[in-house]
């Protein structure tokens, strides 16, 4: 074990504890009270059988039933309120520290987002933020503790009889080794066996986000046969599992019991012998069966350190990354909404999207994108966003730098309406009220109306603005979805507007109203509109094409014909499809 690192993790986390740590000191105290206090029964039954029985004295019988008594009640009472305490310090810290985390990874950089996989942040947030507070807690409580009991434990054995404690001492190596080596066959296979739990339930969730497509062909008999494959490796791991934990149990218990048989043969031979009282036997006999138990906790102390380090280093690796969007800084604009973007190179890990690009918009300007499929054409709207940064070159809206602008006025005043419409778990008025916390109800409304969902929503939604709608919108239609991200956009009234492929999942009449209403809405604005299928194309100001890592700008489409056919016929094509 690295001990640096032990004091070095214990100093990042003790900043989460520090203000519950009487709590946690306060739990621990309790702890021992109660447990020392256990630690006098076995006296207590020698006094019962060398003060009471022997001597038959009934006054002293009496006093043996109270302090007994007295003993067990006292010890459930600081065992109860050591409990009720600890949990209350641990939970407190577990939530602190995972907001502490979300938060932190809620401010991180897209750039984060694209190289991590959901399910490691899901794990850092759900496992390892529960780790924070268990290194120094379980040191304290833990080690230093048991291994006091046990000293103490030993030096009461000593004093009763020097050879039954020498005697016990010599059994305990035996103990130890015989726990560590099937204590660590039962961890590998446990491993084994959370790999094929781990599989079983990826190939649940991959088969239920794949249902259409098992129905559609038929396809359940042959996942049937998959899943019988999966559960059967499980089942066997599992029956290994459970066999070598029978096996340490039942070994544990066999040397403890082997051990008390050499003791109480061995001590019945001195009571015989009147070198020890039976009393003495009684109590020594006691005392062996609680010695095991810290024996154990500390000799098992590393492989937990251990694992609360894993998961500690896990947590410290997100939670000290680097990679946090500044939002307090940089220029407060009031828009207009010219953008210019200057020799703009831009790449994801390898992959170059743009190189020496530049192009000029001019406020309240409204630009048709064109392009096929990956030439970057929502990348433009990720980097106008400040989600993503230029490797080099500029972007510049209203005369200053992107990058000087203060990223929370930024994202305001910059509106974008992606392709898929992602809808927060949670009801209609909580969608719309994360665009505009003043919005009132009213203004809901007449969002919601221009984007043609609001009769849908009074007359078929029983709750209305407040009908919850799932896990991202699962009770909804994706033309639904859409308008709802439409009316989100009405409320948030920004200066420059983004639409990616805006009419995904609308019938025509639908396409028609809203595109309406938007162009009301966008007249004093600037519009950057990116799509296959637009329904008026006159309605542009200029066309840009989206190729060969580049944006080249035409003031109309039969420009854009004269210069690149290819693609002018390719977009007829869609419209004539759409």
């Amino acid at each position: 074990m690295d001990l640096s690192l032990l004091v070095r993790l214990i100093k990042k986390s003790y900043p989460f504890m520090k203000p519950y740590m009487f709590k946690n000191m306060l739990a621990i105290i309790l702890n021992q009270f109660a447990t020392a206090l256990i630690l006098f029964v076995p006296l207590l039954i020698k006094f019962l059988v060398d003060d009471v029985l022997v001597s038959q004295n009934y006054d002293k019988l009496t006093l043996f039933g109270v302090a007994m008594f007295g003993i067990y009640l006292l010890s459930n009472i600081f065992f109860f309120f050591s409990n009720y305490i600890y949990t209350n310090f641990s939970e407190t810290i577990v939530i602190d520290v995972r907001n502490a985390l979300y938060e932190r990874l809620l401010n991180m950089k897209m750039s984060f987002f694209t190289k991590e996989k959901v399910g490691n942040i899901v794990s850092r947030l759900r496992d390892d933020a529960a780790e924070i507070h268990t290194l120094l807690s379980f040191i304290l409580d833990n080690i230093l503790i048991n291994t006091l009991k046990i000293f103490v434990i030993f030096f009461i054995l000593f004093r009763m009889n020097a050879i039954l404690a020498i005697i016990t001492v010599i059994t305990i190596p035996i103990f130890i080794g015989l726990n560590k080596y099937f204590s660590k066959k039962l961890r590998k296979q446990s491993h084994i066996t959370r790999q094929f739990f781990a599989e079983l339930m990826s190939f649940f969730v991959n088969s239920f986000s794949k249902i259409i497509l098992i129905k559609n062909f038929c396809c359940e008999n042959q996942e049937m046969k998959k899943h019988n494959i999966l559960s059967i490796d499980l089942k066997k791991a599992m029956i290994r599992g459970e066999i070598f934990g029978y096996l340490l149990s039942g070994i544990t218990i066999l040397v403890i019991n082997f051990s008390g048989v050499i003791i109480l043969w061995l001590g019945g031979y001195m009571v015989l012998n009147k070198n020890l009282t039976i009393g003495e036997l009684i109590a020594f006999y006691t005392y062996l069966k609680l010695i095991y138990d810290p024996i154990l906790r500390v000799t098992q102390s590393n492989a937990q350190i251990n694992h609360a380090i894993a998961g500690m280093e896990r947590f410290f690796e997100y939670y000290e990354m680097e990679e946090l969007e500044n939002k307090e800084t940089g220029s407060m604009l009031v828009f207009d909404g010219k953008i210019v973007i200057k020799d703009l190179n831009f790449k994801y890990k390898d992959e170059e999207i743009y190189t020496d690009t530049n192009l000029e918009i001019k406020p309240k300007e409204k630009v048709l994108f064109l392009g096929k499929s990956g030439q970057g054409k929502t990348t433009i709207s990720y980097l106008l966003k400040g989600f993503y940064q230029p490797l080099s070159g500029e972007i510049i809206i209203d005369d200053v730098i992107l990058q000087k602008i203060n990223l929370g006025n930024l994202r305001k005043n910059v509106g974008y309406l992606p392709q898929e419409a992602f809808i927060l778990d949670g009801t209609i008025f909580e969608n719309l009220k994360c665009v505009k916390e003043d919005a009132t109800e009213e203004e809901m409304w007449s969002a919601l109306k221009k984007a043609q969902i609001a009769d849908f929503i009074r007359s078929q939604l029983k709750d209305g603005l407040f009908e919850v709608l799932g896990n991202n919108g699962a009770s909804l239609s994706g033309g639904q979805k859409q308008r709802i991200s439409i009316a989100r956009l009405f409320l948030q009234n920004p200066k420059i507007i983004i639409f990616d492929e805006l009419f995904t999942g609308l019938d025509l009449e639908t396409e028609h109203y809203i595109w309406t209403n938007i162009k009301e809405f966008i007249k004093d604005k600037t519009v950057l509109f990116i799509s296959h299928k637009i329904v008026e194309p006159e309605y542009f100001d200029a066309v840009c094409l989206v190729k060969n890592k580049n944006i080249k700008k035409y003031l109309t489409i039969k420009e854009l014909m004269n210069e690149d056919k290819e693609v002018y016929l390719n977009y007829l094509n869609d419209q004539q499809v759409s």
